[in-house]
């Protein structure tokens, strides 16, 4: 659903309005508003970042003659940062201290979360995908509090999209024991087990718990194969220069020359290492 809020409307076009808005201010407010519509000879009004056309300022305001609505939007307008997030989803509401949610009141939650949801389903959906980690570990702190209820809303298109990105790595890389060298694989590794998705994943609520277990389980086997290979690659990295050592006598050089050529060779060796882990994160 698309949220706006119309008190903002009352903030632009009523300036004398209070807390406890009457009827009679309500209709005064509909006759400026449009009044100034029609001024502009516009099919929709800007008003802090909102876009509102007659039929939404008709509907705004009539909801605010009902108490509790107004009460609501009133206690989300007074919170600028849920208002952006509900308004065009900034996820500085998670970064906010001073921002509060209060799930412990039933109405309010009745009233806010068909907003909130999709925008709160976006915003991790998008989290994971850039792997941002503390966003994340942020959404998922408040995740505590969601009612069960809406937990698909909110989860669902996260879900879907882990599970099929853990599908498409398990069926790319089925002969990874066979042939771990190929490049595709290490691109599919390097973003399948890095600290920031791992970190990602180990944030997220219980709904995603049967699928962090097989991430996890996975995860382990590879860390078991990139122990193995690194454990290769430091014994090729101290062996291979002894090719230098052998190629520096037969040209004449003595011992001294041939230890020179070995630790150069070492040297070498584990850069190439160095910068291979750097590309591939293996």
């Amino acid at each position: 659903m698309h949220f706006l809020n119309p008190i903002s409307l009352l903030s632009e076009f009523l300036p004398e309005w209070s807390d406890g808005l009457s009827p009679e201010q309500i209709k005064q407010a509909r006759k400026v508003i449009l009044a100034e519509l029609e001024l502009q000879q516009a099919v929709t009004l800007m008003v802090n970042g909102q876009e509102w056309d007659k039929d939404s300022i008709l509907k705004g305001l009539e909801q605010l003659g009902d108490k509790a609505v107004y009460s609501h939007y009133h206690r989300i307008h007074a919170s600028p940062a849920l208002e952006a997030f509900l308004l065009k989803g900034d996820t500085a509401f998670f970064f906010d201290k001073n921002a509060h949610l209060p799930f412990e009141e039933a109405d309010f939650v009745k009233f806010v979360m068909p907003y909130f949801a999709p925008r709160y389903q976006k915003a991790l959906l998008w989290g994971i995908q850039q792997q941002k980690h503390r966003l994340v570990k942020s959404m998922c702190e408040l995740a505590l509090f969601i009612p069960p209820n809406w937990a698909p809303v909110c989860y669902e298109q996260t879900f879907l999209y882990l599970k099929a990105e853990l599908e498409d790595f398990k069926q790319k890389n089925s002969t990874l024991g066979e042939d771990g060298y190929r490049k595709y694989q290490f691109r599919e590794i390097r973003h399948f087990t890095s600290n920031k998705l791992t970190k990602c994943i180990d944030s997220l609520p219980d709904y995603f718990d049967v699928f962090k277990t097989f991430y996890f389980e996975l995860w382990d086997s590879l860390q078991k194969y990139r122990f193995k290979n690194r454990l290769l690659e430091l014994v090729f990295a101290f062996i291979g220069p002894f090719f230098f050592s052998s190629f520096t006598i037969s040209f004449g050089g003595g011992f001294g020359h041939a230890t020179i050529a070995y630790f150069v060779g070492v040297v070498i060796f584990l850069v190439i290492m160095k910068i291979r882990s750097a590309l591939f994160n293996f």
